[in-house]
């Protein structure tokens, strides 16, 4: 073609020229090819000649050229490339035509201009179109789609995404790229969503199962329940043992790999052999007794657990590191050399086990069976103290007996009494019952929030969290240790205070002794109150406030600049700075005095309770501090040690140390602080109740599954009704 257009050269007519010769010129300036056209083929010319407008259509050609080679599967474009290849057949004829003239230029040039720009953009859109339906979120999206086989009941759902895709295609296909992208993101939404639905159900599912699953399956790979397993189970287990791993293992798949109809499929087969299997160990069990006579009767008891509760029944030799691995060489009784704590085994005697099944089955299976509170189970015999550890979701059993009694007491004021014990009033219950059921009680609070949401009630004890803080505050205020020595420091008082509820000896610590100095090389400088009063400090403080504040005003220092008063008040300070040693106790005096609208006599004694008395002794009287009530009372709501505390005193120890008669405070554990009311003993069971909240639960709980607890009591309304059977997991 580029032969056929180069034809017209400076040899035309001249009368053609100087027609075409201005508004040629000017039209190529304005083309977009006109500004590169300062050499090229052999007729283009200078000047005045109409070869230039043959050489722009000739660049043209090349880029036209580029525009039809367009590799494109999108009919739209391919028709643009049709016209275009058309409309550029015409165009080299019309300049093989004699005659040509200007507006047949023109007019090819508009055309031309208009097709190549159409096929361009066209396949610009396009390939952008096709790169988004085959790469990034869509692509991701329908490859999970069409990976993951989905049940039948989405099919509805996946069609119509499909669908949504399809329609994206035919709209580019015709061109309308900005409709085909819209609908092309409504369809990789509607994937999305059809597989999030199925996933969802899935994991829904499957999370109300796991627990029954792994505890299945601990036995299984233990070979707990015999090798082989009783007859009645046998088959049972051997198909579970080839289902459940593979549910358990597709779930963990990434979603793109995942075969949805075999997950429910396998899902399905999960829930109906769960029950099955519980059902199967209740008779083996039944069958068995109250005694595991042999080992292989223990190691089926030790299944059985496991799989009807979805529990595991700790068999790891433990320190207080955690499980003792076998490369450390180390046996039960040997002492740790990280931890320096003795290495414990656990022990599961013929009797214990039988009885634990029973115990639990006893329960509401909302309380036990699948308990995401209550994971593991672990029984020793080093003490008598058994405990729930929240962390790991485990009930201990530290019981030296498995048949042994012990007194239970309900409104009666004692502690809990030993084992064997009989007092009169006592209710002789099994140890290892009251225990258990104690335990599992914490795992029932910890996975409904029962106290959390009951325990500030007075019916459940009043319960309200408080701190070291608050209680070293009521000591030097509720039992006057201020009010009894108001010549000593207020940083002394606490530091006495704070030693003492420690525990150690106040007058022989550096922190006491530290504090009592610190103050008293103030106050030592600060004046009687009379002299006080009249300290030229104290009086510019007055008149600087008679004379630039309104009566009654209270003011920042930070204000003062603001104000235009700064100046007059750094003539104060003056007066402050002369104090030396004691200028902090005078800051703060001109501060309450001039800004602050205190009395000035009424700052001397907040002078007094922070640095003491002017004139202090040269020691504190140790002797009359430490038989203050305030000292008794705060080693008696401190723990004493250990499990010891202000509850083993009884009713008795919490009405002395009550605040206002109302109100009980201590310290439960290490870093746990509680106040409860006093009057929540008079519905008491046991005094070990009333150490924390879930102390509180615990308590009435194994009252209540003993039989020895009031039918109105809050515990036992709950535990009877719908809610409590089912235990719910809290919000």
């Amino acid at each position: 073609m580029s032969e056929d257009l180069s034809g017209s050269t400076s040899g035309e007519s001249n009368d053609w020229q100087n027609n075409w010769s201005d508004e040629c010129r000017q039209r190529l300036q304005q083309h977009r090819y006109g500004r590169r056209l300062q050499v090229g083929r052999r007729d283009v010319v200078r000047g005045y000649d109409p070869g230039e407008y043959v050489s722009a259509l000739g660049k043209m050609e090349g880029d036209i050229n580029k525009a039809l080679a367009i590799k494109s599967t999108c009919p739209a474009v391919q028709r643009d490339q049709e016209t275009l290849g058309e409309q550029w057949k015409t165009a080299n004829e019309i300049w093989k035509q004699s005659g040509f003239t200007k507006s047949d230029a023109d007019e090819t040039l508009q055309k031309l201009n208009l097709s190549k720009y159409k096929v361009t953009t066209g396949a610009k859109g396009f390939q952008e179109f096709t790169t988004k339906n085959t790469t990034k979120g869509v692509k991701v999206a329908f490859a999970m789609l069409d990976k993951a086989t989905l049940p039948p009941e989405k099919k509805g759902t996946v069609d119509a995404a499909r669908m949504s895709r399809n329609v994206a295609i035919t709209l580019a296909e015709r061109g309308d790229f900005d409709m085909a992208n819209q609908r092309l993101d409504e369809a990789e939404q509607q994937a999305r969503e059809a597989l999030a639905d199925v996933r969802a159900e899935c994991e829904r599912r499957f999370a109300s199962v796991k627990q029954g699953l792994n505890g299945i399956m601990q036995g299984i790979d233990k070979k707990d329940f015999g090798d082989p397993p009783p007859e009645s189970l046998r088959k049972p287990l051997a198909d579970f043992a080839d289902y459940a791993p593979r549910c358990r293992g597709t779930m963990g798949l990434p979603e793109s790999n995942i075969d949805f109809v075999l997950v429910l499929e396998l899902l399905d087969k999960v829930e109906e052999g769960i029950p099955l299997i519980r059902q199967l160990v209740d008779d083996a069990m039944t069958k068995m007794g109250g005694t595991a006579k042999t080992d292989a009767d223990k190691k089926l008891a030790i299944g059985a657990l496991q799989a009807k509760f979805g529990i595991k029944i700790d068999r790891e030799l433990r320190c207080e590191c955690g499980v003792v691995k076998q490369a450390q060489g180390l046996s039960a009784g040997d002492k740790c050399p990280k931890c320096k704590k003795k290495v414990t085994e656990p022990i599961y005697s013929s009797k214990m086990l039988p009885k634990l099944y029973d115990l639990l089955n006893g329960l509401p299976e909302g309380h036990v069976v699948d308990n995401p509170s209550l994971l593991n189970i672990r029984r020793t015999r080093e003490s008598d103290a058994s405990w729930f550890e929240e962390g790991s979701k485990t009930v201990v059993l530290n019981l030296k007996q498995t048949s042994g009694v012990r007194g239970f007491v309900n409104n009666v004021g004692h502690t809990l009494s030993n084992p064997h014990y009989t007092g009169k009033g006592d209710w002789l219950v099994n140890e290892f019952e009251d225990f258990a059921y104690h335990e599992v009680a914490h795992a029932v609070d910890d996975k409904t929030g029962y106290m959390a949401t009951h325990g500030q009630e007075a019916d459940h004890g009043g319960w309200v969290t408080t701190s070291p803080e608050e209680v070293l505050q009521l000591a030097l205020d509720k039992k006057a240790f201020r009010k009894d020595f108001p010549d000593y420091a207020a940083d002394f008082l606490t530091a006495y205070l704070t030693s003492a509820a420690a525990g150690k000896k106040p007058e022989k610590e550096a922190a006491v002794t530290k504090a009592w100095d610190d103050a008293t090389e103030i106050a030592v400088l600060i004046p009687a109150k009379a002299e006080f009063l009249r300290h030229p400090a104290i009086v510019a403080a007055q008149d600087f406030r008679a004379q630039h504040l309104q009566v009654g005003e209270v003011i920042e220092a930070s204000d003062l600049t603001q104000r235009g008063i700064n100046t007059e008040w750094k003539v104060v300070q003056k007066e402050q700075v002369k104090m030396g040693a004691a200028r902090e106790a005078f800051k703060l005096a001109i501060t309450r005095v001039g800004l602050e609208n205190v009395a000035p006599d009424k700052v001397y004694a907040e002078l007094v309770g922070i640095y003491g008395a002017p004139n202090p002794p040269k020691s504190p009287d140790w002797k009359r501090l430490a038989k203050h009530d305030a000292v008794d009372w705060l080693k008696h709501v401190y723990k004493s040690g250990g499990e010891s505390g202000l509850w083993d005193g009884g009713t008795s120890a919490a009405t002395k140390y009550a605040i206002d008669g109302k109100y009980v405070y201590q310290q439960a554990y290490e870093k746990s602080w509680w106040r409860y009311d006093l009057a929540a003993r008079n519905t008491m069971v046991v005094d070990y109740q009333f150490r924390a909240p879930g102390e509180w639960f615990a308590e009435a709980y194994a009252a209540h599954h003993i039989g020895k607890l009031p039918k109105n009591h809050p515990v036992a309304v709950w535990l009877k009704s719908d809610e409590g059977k089912e235990a719910p997991l809290k919000k």
